[in-house]
């Protein structure tokens, strides 16, 4: 959807044609609006979990949408005992969200103990977009930090930005 994906292509000798400037699917549909004519067949490899919003926008500009689930996020039985009892005991200072599945399997993964993370004195949470963002809120997390452009390096850039009280130059 974004800069790391045209990169993982061109890895393999191919181009991305469209790369939007915000990377959320309601932006990948506007990017492609002008290569998308009615009739159009897309193919669409995607995560099991991934939002319908990139689908239905490209059926709404008159593409059949054909979509082959190429990975999906699986939840591990629970977290490791180590970091289970860092949680408990405050000693983690930052939780990061790379996606939406992140945040529900974290707090699945947690449980009862996934109060550590809405207490008072809770790590920092940061998102690297604004629909992880809003997951974790709906899920009754305080978001602290969100990334302006949606990239790991642009998680990494806000964190550090946040933690130094500069502002954020992307």
């Amino acid at each position: 959807i974004g800069p790391a994906t045209a990169d993982a292509l061109r890895s393999h000798g191919i181009t991305a044609d469209v790369v939007p400037d915000e990377y959320v699917a309601e932006a990948v549909v506007e990017a492609m609006r002008p290569h998308v004519s009615e009739g159009d067949g897309v193919l669409l490899p995607r995560a099991e979990s991934a939002r319908a919003e990139l689908v239905t926008g490209l059926e709404a500009l008159g593409a059949t949408v054909d979509e082959i689930t190429v990975y999906r996020a699986a939840v591990p039985s629970g977290p490791d005992p180590k970091v289970l009892a860092a949680i408990r005991e405050g000693r983690i200072d930052i939780v990061t969200f790379t996606s939406s599945s992140t945040v529900r399997n974290l707090l699945a993964i947690l449980g009862s103990d996934a109060a550590a993370l809405k207490g008072e004195s809770r790590p920092l949470i940061a998102c690297i977009g604004p629909i992880t963002a809003d997951t974790a809120r709906e899920n009754g997390l305080t978001v602290d930090v969100m990334a302006s452009e949606y990239t790991v390096e642009g998680l990494v850039e806000a964190l550090a930005a946040h933690l130094t009280g500069q502002k954020v130059t992307s």
